[in-house]
């Protein structure tokens, strides 16, 4: 089983998704063609990621942190662009105050 593979802890899992965070909060743990089989769970909504491969439903876009695009071939390359925006929010920000 796929879920079995990538392994979360539940003490993880219960800092990540706690009814404290998000109220009414159901959490699944399985397969997710046995979560769609087993429950009639109408529209399920997820966040595109490369290990959601396998879901049905309606993606959404992932949220990133920065506006930066493309292939970098280090990380401090692809950071320098993202210190470059946060710097010029920043900026922003404070001629706005």
């Amino acid at each position: 089983m796929e879920h079995q593979k990538i392994g979360l802890s539940a003490n993880c899992m219960g800092d990540l998704i706690s009814k404290e965070n998000i109220e009414n909060v159901q959490v699944y743990v399985g397969e997710f063609n046995e979560l769609i089989e087993a429950h009639n769970c109408g529209t399920i909504y997820y966040k595109e990621h490369p290990l959601n491969h396998q879901y049905q439903g309606v993606e959404e876009p992932r949220d990133w942190m920065f506006n930066v695009e493309g292939y970098y071939p280090s990380f401090f390359t692809f950071w320098k662009k993202c210190k470059t925006e946060l710097l010029s929010n920043d900026a922003t920000c404070q001629i706005n105050r």
